[in-house]
C-alpha cells in the first residue's frame, strides 16, 4: 500500500476509516474530533523528541505500547491538534511529497511541527517554500505579498539565509504591511517584522546610493535597540553589510 492511503480497518468495534501513513503501523493518532491516522511508533520517535519521550518513557502511551497484543495498535488522543495539519506534516516527513501548499497551510503545519519538536526536520523540506524568484513586474503586488509570507515562513523555520534574502526584497517594496500584519494570526510577530522592514526602508531612503540591505535573523531575535544592529555574538558578519 502506498504512503498516506485511506483504508477501511475492521476491529472489535466495527469498521472505521483510518488514513495510513505507515502500513501496519502500531500507533493510531486520534487527531481533532474524528480524524484517525495510522503510523509506526519508530517513525514517530525518529521525527519527534516529544513522541519519543511519550513512547519510550514511563507515560501511559509508552506503557500501552510495550504491553499491547501483537497486531493491535494503540491509540494516542490529540484532540486539540489540527487533523489537516497533522496529516500534512506526517506526509511531508514520510516523503509523500505533500509540499504544494498555500501559505496558511504552511503556517499551520509549522506551528504543529514546533509543538512536537519537528521544525528542524521540516526545514530540510522547506527550501522551495522560502526561495525568492526574480521579480516579475506584471505581478508586482502578488510578488511582494508572497515575499512577506516567505519572510514569516523563514522566521518560523529559523532559516537565516532565506530570512536575509527575503527581507532584502521587502526593503525595496511599498507593500501594505499593516494589512499583512492584521491578517497574520501571530500579530506580535507580524508587527515586529513590519517594524524591521520600515526601519530598512528608512535606512535605504537616507542612503539611496547604496544597495539594499537585509535582516539577520539571529540579531532580529536578540538585539534590542535597532533591528539593523549586529549583536555581540553574531557569526553572520556578511548579513550586516550592504549588497
Amino acid at each position: 500500500m502506498s504512503a498516506s492511503s485511506s483504508t477501511l480497518i475492521r476491529g472489535s468495534g466495527g469498521a472505521s476509516n483510518i488514513t495510513e501513513i505507515c502500513h501496519n503501523g502500531d500507533v493510531i493518532l486520534a487527531v481533532g474530533p474524528k480524524e484517525k491516522i495510522r503510523v509506526a511508533s519508530d517513525f514517530l520517535k525518529h521525527i519527534s523528541p516529544v513522541f519519543k519521550a511519550m513512547l519510550d518513557g514511563p507515560m501511559s502511551e509508552g506503557e500501552d505500547l510495550r504491553s499491547k497484543p501483537p497486531n493491535s495498535p494503540i491509540t494516542i488522543s490529540l484532540p486539540e491538534d489540527s487533523p489537516v495539519a497533522m496529516l500534512r506534516l506526517l506526509r511531508i516527513l514520510y516523503g509523500a511529497n505533500d509540499l504544494d501548499l498555500t501559505f496558511k497551510a504552511f503556517y499551520d503545519v509549522i506551528i504543529l511541527a514546533d509543538k512536537y519538536g519537528m521544525t528542524k526536520r521540516l526545514k530540510h523540506f522547506g527550501f522551495g517554500w522560502v526561495r525568492v524568484d526574480p521579480l516579475d513586474e506584471g505581478v508586482i503586488d502578488y510578488y511582494y505579498r508572497e515575499c512577506w509570507e516567505k519572510l514569516v515562513i523563514s522566521y518560523m523555520l529559523d532559516d537565516n539565509t532565506a530570512f536575509f534574502h527575503v527581507s532584502s526584497c521587502l526593503s525595496n517594496s511599498a507593500g501594505p504591511l499593516v494589512d499583512w500584519v492584521t491578517e497574520l494570526s501571530n500579530e506580535p510577530l507580524g508587527l515586529k517584522l513590519a517594524l524591521a522592514i520600515w526601519e530598512m526602508r528608512a535606512e535605504d531612503a537616507e542612503n539611496y546610493e547604496r544597495q539594499r540591505m537585509g535582516l539577520c535573523l539571529d540579531c532580529f531575535k536578540t538585539v534590542k535597540e535597532s533591528f539593523l544592529d549586529k549583536g555581540e555574538d553574531c557569526k553572520f558578519e556578511h548579513y550586516h553589510r550592504r549588497w
